[in-house]
């Protein structure tokens, strides 16, 4: 019998890749200020909420599995390889060889493989303590600057916590139920959150930075400070509190793009291949930024609905699973 799909369950996904391809447009234009506006907005949530998404794909998940290293670690060397030969080949990207430097977004692929590494041994502790205790890591980690350049070990454990909750949620429909009793509240504060991250970003450069850094920790904080444990500390909450508003804005229905939210994974491995060039093309063009954010926002739908096809999901299945590799030899 084949199991039905969960139709919110891919409208979260396709909305959340979407925000990435998007974001990955922005971030590459955040010298222009209405772009590092909308990328801290964009920031603000849509990475928590897809390792969200992750740690709820993964609540089946109770002991160590061999198809994390013939997928994702699999997955990362292979591609941590194209991107290196690609950046040399275009003169595009970032890519590099050094597996302790994960390219631009191959950071997640060692993100999910960690957290699914370490998530069967929750099941020894409460959950309310286990919660606890990655919350506290997450504010913790900011004191050591050591892990800022070692397979982007300081953004993986400021994640991890989404990973966590995400991993004990039962039921996303059943979440989503709860969360329309505050509707209004939960819909007026991130409307509020969004416009002041918005609007900062916009208006000082050197705020822009800082949020940025603050929704992104890809390094210790700056300055050992009460300030600094505390902008982190509202980065993390006020995440959890738009990731909550995006839940209730997506539909439970099928719709148009309901099915480009099947192959996230492949549209995320893949999209930065076709963001550079066409970013790249942008300043042949000479376009304003809001034609740029107009493009992008048409260009990142067309590159989902391209990279969800079902060719290009056959193509990638020798690339992101190895057991795929040893089956073909035998053949």
């Amino acid at each position: 019998m084949v199991k039905e799909r969960d139709i919110y369950l891919d409208n979260i996904k396709f909305v959340l890749i979407l925000f990435v391809v998007y974001g990955h447009f922005t971030d590459l234009n955040r010298n222009d200020s209405l772009m590092a506006g909308i990328n801290n907005v964009i920031y603000s949530f849509h990475m928590p909420l897809f390792i969200f998404t992750s740690g709820f794909l993964s609540r089946n998940i109770n002991g160590l599995r061999p198809v994390e290293i013939n997928k994702i670690l699999y997955s990362y060397v292979v591609f941590e390889v194209l991107n290196f030969a690609f950046t040399k080949v275009t003169h595009l990207g970032f890519g590099s060889l050094s597996l302790l430097h994960p390219t631009h977004q191959n950071w997640y692929l060692i993100g999910v493989f960690i957290w699914r590494l370490l998530i069967p041994y929750s099941q020894y502790f409460s959950k309310k303590a286990t919660i606890i205790f990655c919350l506290a890591v997450t504010i913790v980690i900011g004191f050591t600057n050591e892990l800022d350049n070692i397979l982007s070990l300081h953004r993986i454990i400021y994640f991890a916590p989404f990973f966590i909750l995400g991993y004990f949620c039962k039921d996303l429909k059943q979440l989503r139920s709860r969360l329309m009793k505050y509707k209004f509240l939960i819909l007026t504060i991130s409307i509020a959150i969004f416009s002041i991250i918005f609007i900062l970003s916009y208006s000082n450069a050197e705020l822009n930075k800082n949020i940025a850094l603050a929704y992104t920790p890809i390094r210790g904080y700056q300055e050992i400070s009460l300030i600094s444990i505390t902008i982190r500390i509202l980065a993390f909450s006020s995440s959890i509190v738009l990731s909550l508003g995006v839940l209730i804005l997506i539909p439970l229905t099928q719709n148009i793009f309901t099915k480009m939210g099947k192959q996230t994974l492949n549209v995320f491995l893949l999209h930065m291949f076709l963001v550079f060039p066409l970013n790249a093309f942008y300043y042949e063009l000479s376009l304003s930024s809001l034609e740029i954010l107009g493009a992008s926002f048409i260009l990142s739908v067309g590159i989902i609905y391209l990279l969800a096809i079902k060719p290009i999901a056959m193509l990638m299945n020798p690339l992101t699973n190895f057991k795929a590799i040893k089956d073909l030899i035998k053949a």
